[in-house]
C-alpha cells in the first residue's frame, strides 16, 4: 500500500508541476513545461496523503475491530450502527478467501479465470455472480440468526473488558503525531 500511495504521490507532484503555473521553470520536456509552485503543492499534498494514509493502515492494523467498535458503543453511538460496521467489516475480512474459493471452483471446471487480461474480463461474470449470491445467502442466515436471537432496538452489545478504560502510549504518541500533521500547514514556521 506504501509503494501504491508513493507512486500516486509522484504522479500528483508531476501532475501539479505540469498544471499549476507558478514560480521558476523546473524542466521543459516537448513542450510539456515543469513549474517549482505546482510541483511544491504537489509534495505537500503527496506527503499528506502518505502520513495520513499510513496512519490509518497502523491504526487497523494494531487495533482490532472488536476494540474499535467497543468504543463507539461505549461513546454512545447507536448499536445498530456499532452492529453494521462490525458485521461489514466481518464480510470485508472474509471477501479474499471467497474470492479465491469461486477462483478454485472456477478454475476446476475450467474457466480461464488467471490466464491473459481479455479471459479474466470474460470470466468476470462467472466469478461476480456466485460472489454476490453467496453474499446474500450469508446476510440473509445472518439476519435470520440475529432476529433469532433477541437482536431489536433495545439491545445492547457486550464486549469483552467493557468498563476498561484508558489509553496506551502508542495510542497517544499517534494521536499526538495526528494532531501535528493537521496542524502543521497552519503553524507559522
Amino acid at each position: 500500500m506504501v509503494g501504491y500511495f508513493s507512486l500516486v504521490a509522484v504522479l500528483m507532484t508531476i501532475l501539479n508541476g505540469i498544471l499549476i503555473p507558478g514560480g521558476s521553470i523546473l524542466a521543459q520536456v516537448a513542450g510539456v513545461t515543469l513549474f517549482q509552485e505546482g510541483v511544491l503543492f504537489g509534495v505537500r499534498t503527496g506527503a499528506r496523503l502518505l502520513l495520513l494514509s499510513s496512519a490509518l493502515m497502523v491504526f487497523f492494523g494494531s487495533t482490532p475491530m472488536s476494540d474499535i467498535a467497543a468504543f463507539l458503543h461505549r461513546v454512545g453511538l447507536p448499536t445498530q450502527i456499532v452492529m453494521a460496521l462490525l458485521l461489514t467489516l466481518h464480510f470485508l475480512d472474509s471477501l479474499p478467501t471467497r474470492v479465491s474459493k469461486i477462483f478454485e471452483a472456477q478454475q476446476a471446471r475450467g474457466a480461464p479465470v488467471r490466464s491473459s487480461i481479455l479471459s479474466r474480463a470474460l470470466a468476470f461474470f462467472s466469478i461476480l455472480s456466485p460472489l454476490v449470491l453467496s453474499s446474500l445467502v450469508e446476510s440473509i442466515d445472518r439476519g435470520m440468526a440475529l432476529e433469532l436471537r433477541g437482536y431489536h432496538s433495545g439491545t445492547r452489545l457486550y464486549f469483552p473488558g467493557d468498563g476498561i478504560y484508558g489509553f496506551s502510549f502508542l495510542t497517544v504518541f499517534f494521536l499526538i503525531l495526528t494532531l501535528l500533521a493537521i496542524m502543521l500547514p497552519w503553524l507559522p514556521i
